[in-house]
């Protein structure tokens, strides 16, 4: 696990673990030593965890690396681990090296896009057996060239939800104090560059102007990071420019995100650069009808308008016109987030997800 937060990559890198548990594979996390709640995440969950210390390659310096490289190996070596799986790009560069040393095969999840690769980068990760990429796009963009031989689509999955119980929206809404009627624009997702919030806030000016009260809800962490807290201050700066702050309500991070999206209306995906949204995918699971941006693999998700609504990047008008469709018009709402249930129950379930890790497994180990 190469971040210190609890992300996307910490959510997918749990959904793998159970999934593969039920076929025959134990998991344990490897997770940074200054990575305390990523540590209790995965031990909640009842995944044991290992420490392991974050060093970069230096050129110049590069006892340090190598020295740790050794140590990762005979932890690896000591807990007889048969196969490695890096969670993110960043993983593999850190400890694809120590699995090679080890003797074991080594995968690698590619969930971002990733334009270029360096010289460096390529050294670090020639140990990769095969690399898992999120989408389709996110294979085509990387920067490394990879073959069939040794790259593979793997679509997440999760487990479908039966819908928004009357009981739960309203339970969640009292405690967000939202009114039972107001209109719910939610998002799920930290408050980082990577996430374009300020296309957001400058739709939102258009959203309330044509529906009254309309209320945007931002589920993820603000506070814990200093790089959050940053930007969340930019992002903050620009709502009270535009007059908007008021409308909006920012709730940190929540462990319950499923359950807080019972309260939404509508969902929202604003952002940069996506590999495959996992927030998309659950949004649609319950039954939530999706507006989010048409980068990357998202439209390998939202593939037409029956499941889902998207805009051009940084295009808030365009962003602003497909809220207000779905706010204005429950019926157009309500068929777009069934259609979407219905996706993803087709395409993106957890039986065929768990199956198909586990044929990777099993390949990489025979």
């Amino acid at each position: 696990m190469p971040w210190a937060g609890i992300g996307g990559t910490e959510h997918a890198t749990l959904r793998i673990a159970r999934a593969v548990r039920d076929r025959g594979f134990h998991s344990i996390a490897f997770c940074r030593d200054d990575a305390p709640e990523v540590h209790e995440f995965f031990r909640a969950a009842e995944i044991p965890t290992v420490s392991y210390r974050l060093t970069e390659l230096s050129l110049r310096a590069p006892v340090a690396f190598a020295r740790n490289t050794r140590t990762i190996a005979r932890e690896l070596k000591r807990l007889d681990v048969d196969l490695l799986h890096c969670a993110d790009v960043d993983a593999g560069i850190e400890a694809g090296l120590a699995g090679g040393v080890a003797g074991i095969p080594v995968l690698c999840h590619v969930r971002n896009p990733v334009l270029t690769v360096s010289r460096r980068e390529r050294m670090l990760l020639a140990p990769v057996r095969r690399f898992v990429f999120v989408s389709r796009d996110t294979w085509s963009t990387f920067g490394l060239p990879v073959g069939p031989e040794r790259g593979t689509v793997l679509y997440d999955g999760i487990v479908p939800s039966d819908g928004a119980s009357a009981e739960t929206r309203s339970e969640v809404r009292r405690e967000l104090s939202l009114a039972p009627d107001v209109p719910v624009v939610g998002m799920t997702a930290r408050v980082s560059p990577q996430k374009d919030y300020l296309t957001l806030a400058r739709a939102a000016v258009e959203v309330r102007r044509a529906v009254p009260g309309v209320r945007f809800v931002i589920v993820g962490d603000h506070t814990e990071h200093e790089a959050h807290r940053e930007h969340f201050a930019m992002v903050r700066e620009e709502l009270v420019r535009l007059g908007v702050l008021d409308a909006f309500l920012f709730t940190g991070f929540r462990s319950d995100v499923g359950r807080v999206m019972r309260a939404f209306d509508v969902f929202v995906l604003s952002t940069h650069f996506e590999g495959l949204p996992l927030v998309v995918l659950e949004a649609m699971s319950v039954g939530l009808p999706v507006v989010a941006t048409a980068v990357n693999g998202i439209p390998e998700v939202i593939d037409s308008e029956e499941v889902g609504l998207l805009h051009p990047h940084e295009d808030s008008d365009a962003l602003a016109r497909q809220l207000i469709a779905l706010l204005t018009d429950p019926a157009r709402a309500a068929r777009v987030g069934d259609a979407g249930r219905a996706l993803v129950r087709q395409r993106f379930g957890m039986e065929t997800f768990a199956e198909n890790v586990a044929s990777l497994y099993r390949d990489a180990l025979r």
